[in-house]
């Protein structure tokens, strides 16, 4: 059996894993709005759609709603044509697959340090301070969804705006954060000194 890695290995292999998932993907590094769009893929499904949609007749029509109203655009008009580009989230497919690629990553790894055990409870930690028996399993679940509700209220998880959004100096992801960890300095503190 292996020991963990030290916290500034796994820092520099989480950061790797957000850079690579970057220049890969082109796009930010988050579990909770991938599994988000999994849950939710009737209604994702018909927004794929909407982004497949070719553009074209809405451009022309917006194009001669503009000349109608300013006037001719022509070859030698000054026009601005610097445009914000609006990243399309990915397909729920794509999604799909990196969530069901979380879950086997972790496998592999349990599996191959030797750690890999099926269990019905969560230690003896988890039972002496939070719940154990039947009670165990309301709160889990109560716990999962206020765990799905912040992350939609502060619109991502730890991985990303901790990892992504605090790494490209995002103002929300370091409020999030400093939210986040805020919390659960709160909760450590009160289990620790009055449970």
């Amino acid at each position: 059996m292996t020991g963990y890695w030290s916290w500034a290995v796994g820092g520099a292999a989480l950061g790797s894993v957000v850079v690579a998932h970057r220049a890969a993907m082109g796009r930010t590094f988050g579990v909770s709005g991938s599994m988000d769009r999994v849950v939710h893929w009737r209604s994702e499904r018909a927004a794929d759609r909407m982004n497949d949609i070719d553009t074209d007749d809405f451009e022309r029509a917006l194009r001669a709603a503009t000349e109608a109203e300013f006037g001719q655009i022509g070859e030698s008009a000054s026009v601005d044509t610097e445009v914000a580009v609006v990243e399309t989230p990915p397909t729920v497919v794509s999604q799909a697959f990196f969530v069901a690629a979380v879950f086997v990553g972790g496998l592999i790894a349990a599996l191959v340090s030797g750690r890999f055990e099926i269990r019905t409870d969560l230690g003896a930690e988890f039972s002496d301070t939070i719940a154990s028996g039947w009670m165990m399993w309301p709160t889990l679940v109560i716990a999962g969804m206020l765990v799905g509700f912040g992350t939609r209220l502060a619109g991502g998880c730890t991985s990303g705006h901790g990892l992504s959004g605090c790494g490209r100096l995002q103002p929300a992801s370091m409020v999030a954060t400093a939210a986040f960890l805020g919390s659960a300095i709160a909760v450590s503190l009160l289990f620790w000194k009055v449970i």
